[in-house]
């Protein structure tokens, strides 16, 4: 059986800091509404966490449920599903993100607004890029620069930062004068702009770099981890956070001392209890000792959903497995020579994100949810 020429790749959606830290890190579950994505004869559907198939691969793409909705792709436009499958609000965007706060960012003639749950516009198109709702806020790009809108599209804090990210405990980080600072939610200054990138706050604490070292600071801006990591996660749900020194990742306490010494060539925040970290070529999860729950078994693999996490060992088997290491669902036999996963998913360079790695500016169409199944060239 021949390998399509489409291939299909699941990506880790943990490209900025604004976004994917902010909810690996802030104490957020996930809100899948239990049900995962597959992926089968180029169409995406639903199972739940048995592996019991609830929505039938139909869609051309899709993305995992948030609050109650998921995002598809039908005829190259974007629409929404409920929790049965049934469409919710018909494919006619361009492009539209997840809702968050009871609203999604939708793109429309090249503009990006807002729609309620019923597909009405709570604000019309009329931004070049926007995020998602945090905290009653969410950023909107116009004219070059960042600001802040209210549901209701009233300019909170009027556009004028080169970049920003996501409010996260009352915060927000944002970029002046290749400077990052943080504002509050009126649009005040309460950290000056001083350090060379910034993330979001998680439990009191974030990541901070002077030059092209890493620590925390708290929200007076000083730092309670001195600058030392290489790279550095918000803090996690365990209270703990993945730390990069040299060519090797580890976890440290809000003390900043090694809770799991840096013994692994990559590693993700805990999710679920647990983390997804790398050893070679050859991926497992640890719990918050450092113990190998599962051990690296899978050359591709993704942080926990949920119950589930996606994965592919090295017999070429791929399909979510639960917290102890069972597969759930797996792609039939006969499928996998069709469907492949990118190699970028068989490189551990895919389990870094760009929070670690210093980028922190919102991407077009806003902040997608935490993965997704999309199609590659």
């Amino acid at each position: 059986m021949s390998i399509v020429a489409r291939r299909f790749t699941f990506v880790i959606v943990a490209v900025l800091l604004a976004v994917h830290c902010h909810q690996s890190s802030s104490a957020k579950k996930t809100d899948n509404s239990g049900l995962w994505l597959f992926m089968q004869d180029d169409k995406a559907g639903f199972i739940d966490r048995t592996g019991k198939v609830v929505i039938n691969p139909q869609f051309e793409e899709a993305e995992p449920f948030s609050e109650g909705l998921s995002r598809v792709t039908i005829g190259h436009r974007a629409g929404y599903i409920d929790t049965k499958g049934q469409i919710a609000i018909n494919p006619q965007f361009e492009h539209a993100n997840g809702f968050h706060e009871g609203l999604a960012a939708v793109q429309v003639s090249d503009r990006w607004g807002y729609v309620d749950k019923k597909g009405a516009y709570a604000v019309n198109p009329q931004f070049d890029e926007a995020g998602d709702f945090s905290e009653g806020l969410a950023a909107v790009r116009t004219g070059g620069r960042w600001g802040f809108i209210d549901p209701k599209g009233q300019l909170v804090i009027n556009p004028q930062f080169d970049s920003v990210n996501q409010f996260a405990e009352g915060l927000a980080a944002v970029k002046v004068s290749e400077r990052w600072g943080y504002i509050d939610t009126k649009g005040k200054i309460v950290i000056n702009p001083q350090f060379d990138n910034a993330g979001v706050f998680s439990q009191s604490l974030a990541p901070a770099w002077t030059g092209d070292r890493a620590g925390y600071i708290d929200k007076e801006g000083k730092y309670v981890i001195t600058p030392q990591f290489d790279a550095a996660f918000p803090f996690g749900d365990e209270g703990l956070a993945a730390v990069r020194m040299g060519n090797k990742w580890g976890y440290v306490g809000k003390d900043g001392k090694y809770v799991v010494n840096p013994q692994f060539d990559e590693a993700q925040p805990f999710e679920e209890g647990l983390a997804l970290v790398a050893v070679g070529n050859r991926q497992g999860y640890i719990d918050k000792s450092g113990k190998f729950v599962i051990n690296p078994q899978y050359e591709a693999a993704f942080s926990f959903a949920g119950a589930l996490a996606l994965v592919r060992d090295g017999t070429g088997k791929r399909g979510y497995i639960d917290q102890k290491g069972t597969f759930v669902w797996t792609l039939p036999e006969k499928k996998r020579e069709e469907v492949a996963i990118d190699t970028a998913a068989t490189d551990t360079a895919h389990l870094r994100p760009s929070c670690c790695c210093r980028t922190a500016k919102p991407r077009p169409g806003g902040i997608p949810s935490r993965w997704r199944i999309q199609p590659a060239a």
